[in-house]
């Protein structure tokens, strides 16, 4: 695949006094299909792209391919910044759909309705780390499943998953991307808020053997801290209540201004069960979304890996 190390915004000279920022994470490339979200406004001035090797369109077509490039800045952050949404295919014509392999996994891609590029590729890492852990017949939950990939890479190993989503159309690709990976009849579906069906479960005693619990961005700026805190500790206390013995705890947080402070969450929440956990591992996003030190905002998300002792 290409591969993007830096993105240089250039804002114009009579707006310099204007901030402007751009992160790699924004950037993802799905095989042939580049897709671009500009976030800020310095983006709608002038983008240039610093690339591993050369020029993408000049790859591609040496590949003998046609490059297909789409836009989608269509996020709140926009509006932010006065800007309007916009959504456009600006070389080619993207499909709806896109199958794409990862390892000896596939998965269907929406492009166009999908978080994200439509498919979270800074969690390879860990798909990789679930089919190397999870062992044959394990319950697990997959709390905010998205499309499941997760959930697919546990069931491929002999596990039994229940995934929680509430968007619908999320969950009917989750079930595609089960079908194309053979693991229909070992992954359960649940449309419902995750918040809600976690503690529901937890009173009816519910028990897994691993909980992999993913939100999505509980806060977005660093005034909501105390609400992002309550948030996480609540989902993570009712997570730990489902915990089996000996059962353990994957946690992602993509939520930037928490990052630091996860381990204290995570400890106040197991101390109020009466519970010990050992961090068995922790990892960032998958290396091609790097972490660049000058830039804090690049490193977005971190997991840890958690085991009742």
């Amino acid at each position: 695949g290409l591969s993007f190390n830096d993105v240089v915004i250039d804002p114009k000279p009579e707006d310099t006094e204007k901030p402007v920022t751009a992160t790699a994470e924004t950037f993802d490339n799905l095989t042939y299909i580049l897709k671009i979200a500009r976030k800020k406004a310095g983006g709608d001035y002038h983008v240039s792209f610093a690339v591993s090797g050369e020029p993408p369109r000049q790859r591609v077509a040496e590949k003998g391919e046609k490059p297909e490039e789409k836009e989608r800045s269509d996020k709140e952050f926009r509006a932010e910044e006065g800007l309007e949404p916009v959504t456009q295919v600006l070389t080619g014509s993207v499909p709806e759909r896109l199958l794409i392999e990862e390892d000896d996994l596939k998965f269907w891609v929406d492009p166009y309705q999908g978080l994200k590029t439509g498919f979270y590729l800074d969690q390879r890492t860990t798909r990789r780390k679930l089919r190397h852990l999870i062992q044959p017949k394990a319950r697990v939950l997959d709390a905010f499943s998205y499309t499941g990939s997760c959930a697919i890479a546990a069931a491929r190993g002999g596990a039994s998953v229940v995934c929680v989503e509430q968007d619908e159309a999320f969950i009917e690709l989750a079930k595609e991307n089960a079908r194309v990976n053979g693991v229909s009849d070992r992954i359960e579906y649940v449309a419902g808020d995750a918040f809600y069906w976690l503690n529901a479960k937890a009173d009816e005693g519910a028990q897994f053997d691993w909980v992999m619990l993913d939100p999505p961005a509980l806060i977005k700026a660093k005034a909501g801290l105390t609400k992002g805190r309550q948030a996480l500790h609540h989902l993570l206390v009712q997570s730990l209540k489902l915990l089996a013995p000996e059962g353990e705890l994957v946690l992602h947080v993509c939520t930037y201004h928490l990052l630091g402070l996860v381990e204290e969450i995570v400890r106040i929440a197991a101390s109020s069960q009466g519970l010990r956990l050992q961090v068995r591992d922790q990892w960032l996003q998958a290396e091609d979304h790097p972490w660049i030190l000058q830039v804090l905002a690049s490193r977005y998300l971190m997991s840890w890996h958690y085991a009742r002792c």
